[in-house]
């Protein structure tokens, strides 16, 4: 409703205000203030509605994300989910729909309320028509046709599971994730989120880059309606196209001395995958140097 979303909008707001008065939250506590704030709001009751799609519940969690990543509103979703490692909403609402349908098993035959689940457990109607489709996408029809408890610690690992294979499925197919899915392939917070060590510019200029929203010419001319081969980079005269791969690896322009070891590797290809790997603070830092030096040069002429 639009008050749940008005509350929502408030928490999160509330967030991003104390964030910016402290000079940032790292990701832990980022984490714990949006579970604690934010989620109690959007998920309240999610036992009994949680199996319908909610469009302004999805809007606030991205928003939340963008806001730490410090990316702007057209990054792609999956990009950025993949990137934070948090439960999505719906994700969250099943668990609490299983949560539903284990307190009406344990509630006494004598209850009206556990009469009505019988009653729709045997028609497969209402509630339970939307329980027994949750258990069936995520492998487990039996629980529903034995009529049993639900072990929710091994549910909420089939959720992560069917969520994560719908998530892979998602950046293979979205274009603008050509790169990402290059070296994205698990879906988990990275390394570079969780640190303490990157300020919130940096950990923007990374974020950018690994989902490909850096205002390199492969993004910039998107936006300018180019085609593809027509956005080169507007440093070096190879009139090679600036994507991710000619901005790290090629481009003649940028001073690449302080190249780490984990790049030295034969195929540009896997010297991308292996610079997007690498956990280490000096690949984090040659990124976010190259870019300076780009924007430098760029301002420069």
């Amino acid at each position: 409703t639009q008050s749940t979303w008005d509350a929502a909008s408030r928490a999160y707001g509330s967030i991003v205000s104390r964030s910016k008065d402290v000079g940032g939250f790292n990701y832990n506590s980022y984490t714990k203030l949006y579970d604690s704030c934010v989620c109690p709001i959007v998920d309240y009751a999610s036992g009994v509605w949680g199996y319908r799609a909610s469009k302004e519940v999805d809007m606030v969690h991205h928003k939340v994300i963008r806001a730490f990543l410090g990316v702007h509103k057209f990054t792609a979703n999956a990009a950025i989910e993949g990137e934070m490692g948090w439960l999505s909403p719906l994700n969250r609402r099943y668990i609490a729909m299983a949560r539903r349908w284990n307190r009406l098993l344990s509630l006494n035959d004598t209850r009206i309320s556990r009469y009505v689940f019988d009653y729709e457990h045997e028609s497969s109607t209402g509630w339970c028509s939307a329980m027994k489709d949750v258990f069936d996408k995520v492998g487990y029809e039996n629980i529903y046709e034995c009529k049993s408890l639900c072990n929710l610690s091994k549910f909420k690992k089939s959720c992560e599971s069917f969520f994560g294979d719908k998530w892979s499925n998602e950046i293979q197919v979205k274009p603008k994730l050509r790169t990402y899915r290059l070296f994205k392939s698990s879906f988990e917070a990275e390394p570079y989120i969780k640190s303490n060590s990157l300020n919130r510019k940096e950990r923007s200029t990374i974020a950018q880059l690994r989902c490909g929203v850096l205002p390199l010419e492969i993004e910039v001319g998107r936006f300018q309606g180019k085609p593809i081969e027509a956005r080169t980079c507007s440093l070096c005269n190879t009139n090679d196209i600036e994507d991710e791969i000619h901005f790290l690896l090629l481009c003649k322009s940028l001073n690449r001395d302080n190249k780490p070891v984990c790049i030295n590797q034969r195929l540009e290809i896997d010297q991308l995958k292996c610079l997007m790997s690498d956990n280490q603070l000096g690949s984090v830092k040659y990124i976010v140097d190259l870019f300076e030096q780009r924007r430098n040069l760029l301002y420069d002429e």
